[in-house]
């Protein structure tokens, strides 16, 4: 009896140990694969919470050499292309020795919403407060912010099929406004022609290349489509100086910063400042092409198909210039009229004139962008416009008699 008594309490102890053997041992696993899988720096914050459904392509991969995982993310590339409707698709594989590339339009239809992993349009107005000012990636809003103003701007389009109020009908819907029931385009092709809008595709990065500086993922965008971009939501660049990386734009309830970080380069930070007035529908909308783009910028266009060059007019000087290239007298008469009363009567209507036809056919949007802080011109007013049409008539009529004289 007392050996069995032994065995017994032998048994128990070694069973005791096994399970402490048992436990240490999962421990040490444990802790030895949450070491392993914290050397995958950056993955916590390329997650949903951070960058919205971007961060469902969000992975790690095992680097055998080093014995480590790397955190592979995704973000959008932002680009300005013609509109057509749909997804276009970039480079053919072998051929181009390039991967093939979707771009999507930012044109607020729900299924380039989807693609973009942006918020639904009819979900945008019930954000709280602390949504709009969340730990969120700030292209992950501008992408919201671009969607809702490309809807608005289609929107207003008129089709020649259906009306205005149909349209609104179908935005309230959550409809497709760029589809009908039967998936066929609304308008013809040559309909869009000349409409710029903002795309994305996407871009693996890996965060070993992401400097210490940067604690959210990056989107990437020319400084030009950036420009361009933030003119159609409504902004005006309070300061633009790329080359000191000092950039500020503010308007329509957004605001754009810049800041410069060593390895990147110049970062620009969207906000929304004022989600009230985000909500609010129609906001300022421009004509949607690149000649109206260009009068945000203080260039007044050409026209190609009369040899006329573009012509900068940002500033007093450029107007100066600008006129005595045309005629010296004029200038002459413009510059005094600069040095006393500050202001260009006279030229600010030259620039609607001299401007080719911008507005897109069969569209109620008509507003572009003034190419620089210029007084109003005489032909602002209707009383304008018709002295100005009387004198333009009375020139006709004595060229037409000295011709005949």
């Amino acid at each position: 009896c007392a050996v069995s008594f032994a065995m017994e309490e032998e048994s128990k102890i070694a069973i005791a140990a096994l399970v402490v053997s048992l436990v240490a041992l999962v421990t040490t696993v444990s802790q030895v694969l949450s070491q392993l899988f914290a050397t995958a720096d950056g993955y916590r914050r390329c997650q949903t919470s951070i960058i919205g459904g971007w961060g469902g392509q969000t992975h790690r991969k095992f680097r055998w050499t080093d014995l480590r995982f790397e955190t592979i993310y995704t973000t959008p590339r932002f680009s300005l292309m013609p509109y057509t409707g749909k997804t276009v698709i970039c480079g053919t594989g072998a051929m181009t020795n390039r991967r093939i590339q979707e771009y999507n339009p930012l044109d607020g239809t729900p299924e380039m919403i989807e693609k973009t992993y942006a918020t639904p349009l009819h979900q945008t107005s019930s954000l709280t407060f602390s949504n709009w000012f969340s730990e969120m990636a700030s292209w992950v809003r501008f992408i919201d912010a671009l969607h809702s103003n490309a809807a608005q701007t289609r929107m207003l389009v008129a089709s020649t099929k259906r009306t205005r109020v149909e349209h609104q009908e179908d935005h309230l819907k959550g409809a497709s406004l760029a589809t009908s029931s039967k998936g066929s385009m609304l308008r013809h092709e040559e309909d869009w022609k000349g409409y710029m809008i903002p795309m994305v595709t996407s871009q693996q990065h890996s965060w070993d290349f992401v400097p210490p500086d940067v604690i959210r993922p990056l989107a990437i965008a020319t400084l030009q489509d950036i420009a361009i971009f933030s003119r159609r939501l409504g902004m005006r660049w309070k300061t633009f100086e790329p080359s000191e990386g000092i950039l500020r734009a503010e308007g329509n309830g957004h605001t754009m910063d810049s800041t410069i970080v060593r390895s990147v380069g110049l970062v620009v930070q969207f906000s929304i400042s004022d989600p009230l007035r985000y909500h609010k529908s129609f906001k300022e909308l421009f004509i949607p092409t690149m000649p109206a783009d260009k009068m945000g910028f203080g260039i007044l266009p050409g026209d190609r198909n009369l040899s006329i060059p573009d012509h900068t007019i940002g500033t007093p000087a450029e107007c100066l210039a600008r006129t005595y290239e045309v005629d010296i007298q004029a200038g002459d008469t413009l510059k005094d009229w600069m040095n006393e009363n500050g202001w260009t009567p006279g030229f600010s209507d030259i620039i609607g004139l001299a401007a080719p036809m911008i507005r897109l056919p069969g569209t109620t949007i008509i507003t572009v962008p003034r190419p620089a802080v210029y007084e109003a011109g005489l032909t602002l007013q209707q009383e304008g416009i018709v002295v100005f049409h009387n004198r333009l008539r009375d020139l006709i009529k004595e060229r037409e008699l000295e011709g005949v004289s």
